[in-house]
């Protein structure tokens, strides 16, 4: 359950709940910032130390979580990049979430002024390659995510005008 002192939106509050009915939250935190202002993403400290990411679907629209949970199973059987581990998710509850462990203590953002120059460099060299590893995974013709798992991906498919202009709304 949440803790009193804990300031929390509701539909976090709700979703903590959901998923966690038994832990006691320490803290909830900011995530850092989104590029999709339809979702927000919160760091939480559980009493026992384990701390999670959870990112909920502010709009009610559970499709992009179940988007995210296919590309996430999906990339981490078929591709050289590391994806976060998910905890547990939920995408037809209100709110829809997903919860995730932490893919490492500290961002890449936050070392980036502690590294040489030539571990700048390597880790550039390793972004690269996991970019070019996700974006070489080919499909037979433009489409839209909307579920899967490790075993494949379940796509909308349509002509690419149709495609970019279905997400642009």
């Amino acid at each position: 359950m949440i803790n009193d002192n804990i300031t929390a939106g509701q539909d976090v509050a709700a979703a903590l709940t959901s998923a966690f009915p038994e832990r006691e939250i320490e803290e909830v935190l900011p995530a850092g910032p989104s590029w999709n202002d339809r979702n927000e993403a919160v760091r939480v400290e559980f009493a026992d130390g384990k701390p999670v990411f959870l990112k909920i679907a502010a709009d009610s629209d559970g499709a992009r979580i179940t988007r995210e949970r296919a590309v996430i199973d999906y990339v981490g059987t078929h591709c050289t990049v590391v994806v976060p581990t998910v905890v547990t998710s939920e995408t037809t509850g209100e709110p829809p979430y997903l919860v995730t462990a932490p893919m490492r203590e500290r961002s890449l953002a936050a070392q980036w002024a502690e590294l040489s120059n030539t571990k700048r460099t390597t880790v550039l060299q390793q972004i690269g390659i996991a970019l070019a590893d996700v974006t070489s995974q080919e499909f037979e013709q433009h489409s839209h995510i909307v579920g899967g798992d490790a075993d494949g991906l379940v796509l909308d498919t349509g002509s690419w005008t149709t495609i970019l202009v279905s997400e642009s709304r």
